[in-house]
């Protein structure tokens, strides 16, 4: 798997770690992220995907207590790897009240961290993600979310920007009993303050078998405790807040419909759940 040189000059003994992968929640794969298990510790090492790299050394190394803990990156051949600590935690897949308190008190202590802040050297990310929302307008293939759809493009560029997240869906925050932390970090940026609360809440439902499983009335909660307890400070009004939000959440909900339709699998039942959320939210944001 590595070679005895490279254990090694990450500092460990490689006749005391045991090496193993970790497996990918959504199906079951091995996937390139692995355990190591030391005489008193345990790490995680990551092959590099995106500027996650750039990410950890530029932002998240400042941090300790909302994102894993930065030991350094080592090349394997012509690869990037990231070591990091190891947290015990469970993913917010099947989200409780404590599981969500705690992902979204991460959430906030990172961006209070960076909040206004600019690009790192390098990072470059926010016209990346700008480009790739334009692309997604390019297959909604519906008038009235298409009008919304350029409502959301305008205030895209226009709200703060803090570190986001730009994939945080609930496999992408681990909780314990106590604190949350985030993980997978190569789609990040200064990016528009929504991006990562917008996507993390929108994909839940409460339906028992559901992948992303939140019970009734726990969005809404979610929804206040962001806003009172980070964006209020920030001196924004919770009607724009929440008039953002409706845009942002749009944008989630298209992500379904520009894949049916550039795909051409406008067949599926996920694409008639998201069309029909997309236009019930389209239809709200067109009538103000």
């Amino acid at each position: 798997m590595f070679s005895d040189d490279f254990i090694k000059e990450m500092g460990f003994d490689k006749d005391s770690v045991k090496i193993s992968p970790f497996i990918n929640e959504e199906d079951g794969e091995e996937y390139e992220v692995w355990k190591i298990e030391a005489e008193e510790k345990t790490f995680v090492l990551k092959k590099e995907k995106g500027k996650e790299a750039i990410i950890y050394e530029n932002y998240l190394s400042v941090l300790n207590e909302h994102a894993p803990k930065f030991y350094g990156i080592f090349e394997h051949g012509e690869e990037k790897h990231l070591l990091m600590e190891y947290f015990d935690g469970e993913t917010t897949t099947k989200c409780d009240r404590i599981k969500l308190k705690n992902a979204i008190d991460a959430l906030i202590g990172i961006q209070k961290t960076f909040w206004n802040s600019e690009e790192a050297e390098g990072d470059g990310y926010y016209n990346e993600s700008l480009l790739k929302r334009k692309k997604r307008g390019e297959f909604l293939f519906d008038e009235e979310i298409e009008k919304a759809y350029g409502r959301f493009l305008k205030r895209y560029e226009e709200i703060p920007r803090t570190l986001c997240h730009d994939d945080l869906l609930p496999f992408n925050i681990l909780s314990d009993s106590e604190k949350a932390v985030i993980i997978d970090w190569e789609y990040a940026g200064i990016l528009p303050y929504l991006v990562s609360f917008s996507r993390f809440i929108a994909h839940f439902s409460s339906e028992e078998d559901a992948f992303f499983f939140l019970e009734d009335g726990e969005k809404e909660w979610a929804i206040d405790y962001y806003y009172n307890n980070f964006i209020k400070e920030k001196g924004i009004q919770y009607s724009e807040f929440m008039d953002d939000l409706d845009l942002f959440l749009l944008y989630e909900y298209c992500e379904w419909v520009m894949i049916g339709n550039k795909y051409e699998d406008a067949k599926g039942e996920r694409f008639y759940q998201y069309l029909s959320l997309a236009k019930e939210k389209a239809g709200k944001i067109n009538s103000k």
